[in-house]
């Protein structure tokens, strides 16, 4: 089986980026949560299940990166835009 270069090794680098992870506490949300802050990247995550978003949070801080999680339901249009917002605030000046 071939390996999948790593994507801090090709051009579309997300270290030093934000992303926003909806769906983070569990499945497909959480594993690329974990794969974006193993890349560098400053995560924002999201999720209706606060305890398993909670784990996730805690993982990703007890490994070094910077993450911040919202328990929300993305369904409702206004904690969509609420959340996108607050992310912007918070990392705004600390990401180049």
């Amino acid at each position: 089986m071939n390996h999948l270069n790593r994507l801090t090794r090709l051009s579309r680098s997300v270290a030093g980026t934000v992303a926003i992870v909806t769906g983070a506490a569990s499945g497909m949300g959480r594993a690329t949560a974990l794969l974006l802050a193993d890349e560098g990247a400053a995560v924002g995550l999201v999720d209706r299940n606060a305890e398993g978003l909670a784990e996730v949070v805690d993982t990703i801080r007890s490994a070094g990166a910077r993450v911040h999680g919202v328990c929300a339901d993305v369904a409702r249009p206004s904690a969509r835009s609420t959340q996108c917002g607050n992310y912007a605030k918070r990392w705004a000046r600390s990401i180049p």
